[in-house]
Parts: structure tokens; sequence; C-alpha cells
């Protein structure tokens, strides 16, 4: 009822929690069936579901940044381009996720200044290099009508909607 109420022309933040964690190339299936232009994947990356952590990467195959790094100590930090489909692979997509854990952990001053535990950090990335890649949320930026719809799938569990500023 909530979702219907909104205006029609208006962009809404839609943080989706799912029913159940999905292994990530089955929530690419899922995710890909929408033309969302961007998508921020919340991975499990502890056991404890007890405090929110705030870590996850964008699905975005349309994007890239410009960004210089050590490409041989992070070879797949960037992954996205126009002519590869490197983010849909879950290999792939686990060793990005991963190498970003690993180049934060690098960042101290930004870690710091952040308040970002480094070593929790480094437990994530172990826990996801364990466990395999899973995403129990994600979140879009969209109209009133492709929200309604992802609310709509069985998959999802909850959504909670905020209008852009």
């Amino acid at each position: 009822e909530k979702i219907e109420k909104l205006n029609e022309n208006t962009y809404y933040h839609a943080y989706v929690t799912l029913e159940k964690a999905m292994e990530y190339g089955e929530f690419v299936d899922f995710i890909e069936s929408y033309d969302f232009d961007s998508v921020w994947c919340a991975p499990i990356v502890s056991e404890c579901f007890d405090t929110f952590n705030n870590v996850g990467f964008f699905y975005n195959q349309e994007s890239g940044k410009v960004l210089e790094w050590d490409e041989k100590l992070y070879p797949t930090l960037q992954l996205w381009n126009m002519e590869s489909d490197a983010m849909k692979n879950n290999m792939n997509a686990t060793q990005h996720f991963t190498d970003m854990l690993s180049y934060m952990v690098e960042q101290k001053e930004f870690c710091k200044m952040l308040g970002v535990d480094t070593t929790e950090l480094m437990e994530q990335k172990q826990y996801v290099k364990n466990n395999g890649l899973y995403i129990h949320g994600f979140m879009i930026t969209d109209l009133k009508e492709n929200i309604l719809e992802i609310f709509e799938e069985e998959q999802v569990y909850t959504i909670y909607i905020t209008k852009i500023n």
C-alpha cells in the first residue's frame, strides 16, 4: 500500500531484504531480469547478523570508474567494462570483493578517519573466501513502477524506501 502511494515520476532508494540469501550467480540471474542501472549488493560477511555491516559493492554492467592501483597485487579490483561479463561470474565477483576488502585495509589513514576496523575487514574477507559470496539484500534507485514490480517477487522479504533528496 505504501508503494502504491508513491509519486509516479520520482526516483526512490529501495533497500531490499531477500527472503533467503542467494549464491552470487543465482542473485545475478535474478537481478538481470530487471533493467536497473546499478545495484548495490549486500553480501554476507560473517556468521553474526546481530550488527549492521555497511559492506558491499555495486553490480553495474554498464560503467566503470577510472582508478589507479597496483594491478599486480589486486588484478580484479575493477571488473566492470562494456566488453566483459566478468561480474556475472561468481569466482570473479568473489575475487573482486575480497580484493576490495584487502585494498581498503591498505588505506590505513582513510580507515582510521572513518573508524573502520581493518581487522574486521580481513575477517570478512576470510569469511567470504571460506564460505563463498552470498547476497542477503540489495539497494536500487528507481521509479515506483519498478520498485513495485520487484516487491512482488517471491524472493523479496521486505523493502524499505526513501525519497532521494
